[in-house]
């Protein structure tokens, strides 16, 4: 394994089979994304990411009130019983904080080309190494809401939040839900090796 040190993290082991590939850093504020793929795989992208803008205010709270809660299972999608009021309320505050994935179908209730072109299956809250983070995982879609990309991640408080919250992102994306199952394990894997900054 390899390791690397970016933002929020002091140190993590990367998996064997997956190679560098882009890297940015400014264009959008003070951005940055790290980006590898896997040798045999190379569709499957897993990426360091920070989107450059800081967030405040009640969107702040929410990220805030959420992660400070105990290990949990904060949402579960279900084929057969709709969302509670209680969850929507639990999740569509933390639409900013979530970046792309927080414009899911909690977040944003218009269908066709304004609805939301992420599904969120499962988001939770979880402790790595004595820090709690977001754990979402899900798939994007396009706007009749075709497949099209899964998606497992984390998001995570970068330093302090004197002038506002910087959230830090790790997360896995696959071409099939078949290929996000077989690098589950990776990635869950690889999030244990953290050190944190």
């Amino acid at each position: 394994m390899n390791n690397i040190a970016m933002g929020a993290i002091k140190n993590i082991l990367l998996p064997e089979n997956f190679v560098p590939g882009k890297e940015t850093i400014g264009g959008n504020a003070y951005n940055w994304s790290r980006k590898f793929f896997a040798k045999e795989n190379p569709e499957v992208e897993l990426s360091f990411h920070y989107r450059g803008m800081k967030i405040s205010g009640n969107d702040a709270k929410a990220f805030f009130d959420t992660v400070r809660r105990p290990p949990q299972l904060v949402f579960a999608h279900s084929d057969f019983i709709p969302p509670t009021v209680l969850e929507k309320n639990l999740v569509k505050p933390l639409g900013r904080a979530l970046g792309n994935a927080g414009n899911n179908q909690l977040t944003n209730e218009a269908s066709g080309i304004r609805g939301p072109r992420f599904f969120i299956e499962q988001l939770q809250v979880k402790e790595i190494k004595q820090k709690h983070v977001l754990l979402v995982a899900g798939y994007f879609h396009n706007p009749e809401g075709e497949f099209s990309q899964a998606f497992r991640g984390i998001f995570f408080q970068a330093g302090l939040p004197e002038d506002g919250l910087a959230v830090e992102e790790i997360f896995i994306q696959t071409p099939s839900k078949e290929l996000a199952e077989k690098y589950q394990a990776t990635f869950d894997t690889m999030l244990e090796t953290i050190e944190w900054a």
